[in-house]
């Protein structure tokens, strides 16, 4: 699905991935939650950050609904507490329409920069734009 949302974005896309939203304990009492607000976030060729909601319980419509604006790197935070996010696939957005925590999920652009969820939470916390 990832691939739709590059497409729709219409810009040139070295990465991306939906993240599930995740701001609950560690079960989530309405699960549809975590995929009604969801987010997609693309990583443009110029290091330009763009983000988009993606309620995925639309399925295809999800898509097709999809906004994408500029987010500043400087909203990203980390979210390590616990084994349960030792995976790397943990992070949050500290202010904004966006903020709360979210998990990567599996969808996502495979590259030789990016080879898994942990690459990704790795270049939002780096001060490299590039």
């Amino acid at each position: 699905m990832i691939e739709q949302y590059v497409e729709c974005c219409a810009l040139p896309c070295r990465g991306g991935f939906l993240a599930y939203y995740n701001d609950m304990g560690l079960y989530a009492p309405d699960p549809a939650q975590m995929l009604s607000r969801a987010i997609v976030l693309l990583i443009c060729d110029g290091g330009t950050l763009l983000i988009s909601r993606a309620n995925l319980t639309l399925e295809e419509k999800a898509v097709q609904q999809a906004t994408f604006s500029a987010i500043d790197r400087t909203l990203f935070a980390k979210r390590s507490t616990g084994a349960l996010f030792a995976q790397g696939r943990y992070f949050s957005i500290s202010s904004g329409e966006y903020a709360g925590s979210y998990q990567i999920s599996d969808d996502l652009i495979r590259n030789d920069t990016f080879t898994c969820p942990r690459d990704y939470r790795r270049y939002l916390f780096s001060s490299d734009e590039h």
